[in-house]
């Protein structure tokens, strides 16, 4: 993700990764991930490569009836790019 898009997707977390920090691991600063974040060999875009898909749908227990939308919507998206 980019940097501002991680941001505000830790933030939803915060509070509860804070007490996480302190009550559980007993560490008064409050900072549960004390990594500093991977920015070297990243990237910002993902793409699924679409002869993965039915793995995909099939491991994540997605209803049959929206399997073929979501391939659909694959095929279109790929043709985009």
């Amino acid at each position: 993700m980019p940097a501002p898009f991680l941001d505000a997707f830790m933030a939803q977390w915060e509070e509860s990764n804070q007490r996480v920090a302190r009550d559980f691991l007993r560490d008064p600063s409050g900072e549960l991930f004390s990594m500093p974040r991977k920015t070297e060999n990243t990237t910002a875009e993902q793409r699924l490569d679409r002869a993965r898909l039915d793995h995909f749908l099939t491991v994540s227990e997605l209803p049959e009836p929206i399997h073929a939308p979501l391939s659909a919507l694959a095929e279109r998206e790929a043709k985009t790019r």
